[in-house]
């Protein structure tokens, strides 16, 4: 079963079809946000500027299947397989990209983030995969 939920600015909860509800959750620590990172299949994201777009980086590298936007000349999906961006942001388009990643999941073709998040060749953050199994462990 889904559950839907919403970080970041605070906001009304929101019906979804199927008697699933939105949950806004608005902001939280650092801890719980990894948490959700930890535990979710498929995240949504758009960016709205050209500054870097961390959430979505974020989420791929915990393994979640990012649907975000392109803008600009910024296209995250070149970055790793777990970004999916869209040309056209528009609630068809990222309705559709939901559909195709929720069901991905459901189908066991999502996979491990394979491929650098970032543009070096070296693993910027060697410590990621450590605080990953960290976090894994205390929820057991």
């Amino acid at each position: 079963m889904w559950e839907t939920v919403s970080l970041g600015d605070r906001h009304l909860d929101v019906r979804l079809p199927k008697d699933l509800m939105l949950m806004a959750n608005g902001k939280v620590p650092f801890d719980r946000y990894a948490q959700y990172l930890l535990d979710a299949s498929v995240g949504l994201t758009l960016m709205v500027s050209p500054h870097p777009s961390y959430p979505p980086l974020e989420m791929a590298k915990f393994g979640v299947r990012a649907i975000t936007n392109t803008f600009a000349n910024k296209n995250l999906s070149d970055r790793t397989q777990n970004i999916v961006s869209v040309t056209d942001a528009t609630p068809v388009t990222l309705a559709e990209a939901l559909i195709e990643a929720c069901d991905a999941y459901d189908a066991g073709t999502a996979l491990p983030d394979s491929k650098p998040t970032f543009l070096g060749t070296s693993d910027e953050f060697p410590f990621s995969k450590d605080l990953a199994e960290r976090l894994n462990s205390m929820t057991e």
